[in-house]
């Protein structure tokens, strides 16, 4: 699946070591993706931040896939990124701006 829109946040990057001794590194992004009901999108970069060349205010397309899973009968939702797609111009980024009624 691919989504489009700004990058307007790039949160701080998390690593660990796995079950298996193995160093991860992961980077999240918020996307903001327009339209008549506009959203913000969290995504996930299972890599570095450096090897992805991110800037908040470009505008992005990034394959994604989402996944699902239960815990305890709630359920958690990932959206991870699988590849980043920069355009070379860049949107005006205005924090704060949500006109949903709720």
């Amino acid at each position: 699946m691919e989504i489009q829109g700004t990058i307007t946040k790039i949160l701080e990057p998390k690593s660990g070591v796995n079950k298996q001794g193995k160093d991860w590194t992961k980077q999240d992004i918020i996307l903001h993706m327009p339209g008549e009901y506009p959203k913000d999108v969290c995504i996930t970069f299972w890599k570095d931040a450096e090897t992805l060349n991110i800037e908040v205010g470009k505008q992005a397309k990034v394959q994604i896939d989402i996944s699902s899973r239960e815990y305890n009968d709630k359920w958690y939702t990932d959206i991870k990124g699988i590849r980043l797609e920069l355009s070379p111009q860049t949107a005006d980024v205005t924090e704060g701006t949500n006109d949903l009624p709720f």
